[in-house]
C-alpha cells in the first residue's frame, strides 16, 4: 500500500526504495526540480520562514517521491521534457477495447519503443521507469565527463 491506496503487485515491484537507490542522479534531479517549485511557491505565499526547511524536507523524502511515482507519474512528464527525454502515452482502440500505448524516444538516439498496457496509469508508470533509466545513463555520462 502506498499513500493509503492499494497498488497492484506489478506497481509495487516497479517503484520502491531500491528503484530510487538504483537511480541516484535521476532522483536527485527530480528532488531539485521539486525543491525549486516549493521555494517558488513559498515566495508567492505567506508561509513563515521557519517552516520552509521543515516543509521542504517532508515534501522531498523518498516516501513522497514514491507516492508520486505510484499515484501520479504524469506530474514528472515536464521534468523529463526539460532534460530532452521524450515519450508519449496515448490510447488506441481494438475490438471495442481501449488500450494505452507508450512510445519512448531515447535522448538523441532516434530510438523508439512502444508497449501496450491495459490502462493509462500503467502506461505512465512504465514510461516513467524507462525515462528514469535513460536519464540516469545520461546524467552518469555527463558526470563522468566533468570529473
Amino acid at each position: 500500500m502506498v499513500g493509503g491506496r492499494h497498488q497492484s503487485k506489478t506497481t509495487e515491484a516497479m517503484f520502491d526504495e531500491t528503484f530510487l537507490e538504483d537511480h541516484p542522479l535521476s532522483t536527485s534531479y527530480i528532488r531539485g526540480v521539486f525543491r525549486q517549485r516549493i521555494v517558488q511557491a513559498f515566495e508567492e505565499t505567506n508561509v513563515p520562514e521557519e517552516m520552509h526547511d521543515i516543509l521542504i524536507t517532508a515534501a522531498l523524502d523518498n516516501g513522497r517521491i514514491l507516492d508520486i511515482l505510484h499515484n501520479n507519474p504524469s506530474v514528472l512528464f515536464e521534468m523529463f521534457d526539460d532534460k530532452e527525454v521524450y515519450f508519449y502515452v496515448y490510447p488506441y482502440h481494438k475490438d471495442k477495447i481501449t488500450y494505452y500505448t507508450h512510445a519512448f524516444v531515447g535522448m538523441g538516439f532516434g530510438e523508439v519503443t512502444t508497449h501496450s498496457h491495459p490502462n493509462r496509469k500503467e502506461a505512465e508508470q512504465c514510461v516513467i521507469r524507462e525515462a528514469f533509466d535513460v536519464l540516469e545513463k545520461e546524467l552518469t555520462i555527463k558526470k563522468e565527463l566533468t570529473s
